[in-house]
């Protein structure tokens, strides 16, 4: 595909690929991946929960709750510690 009339002239040497978004690519996909992969279980367990009644969604939703709130609760307290060590 060529484009004419444009005010440049432009080749495909060009074109160059940027080292440090080879180094974002390098760390941003097994991020990714394993983002996707938590996501997937996710869908999984929830389509798994959903098929033992109302009961069953609510409990794992509840025990999710509780397990963020225990997270932000130890984050916070370990920040803390950390603090008070320097």
């Amino acid at each position: 595909m060529r484009r004419k009339n444009l005010p440049f002239y432009m080749t495909g040497k060009d074109i160059r690929f940027n080292r440090e978004a080879l180094r974002i690519i390098r760390v941003g996909t097994p991020l990714a991946l394993q983002e996707f992969l938590t996501q997937i279980s996710f869908m999984f367990l929830c389509a798994f929960v959903n098929r033992l009644g109302l009961a069953a969604p609510l409990a794992t939703t509840f025990g999710i709750c509780i397990n963020l709130v225990y997270y932000i609760i130890f984050s916070r307290q370990l920040k803390k510690a950390e603090a008070g060590r320097q």
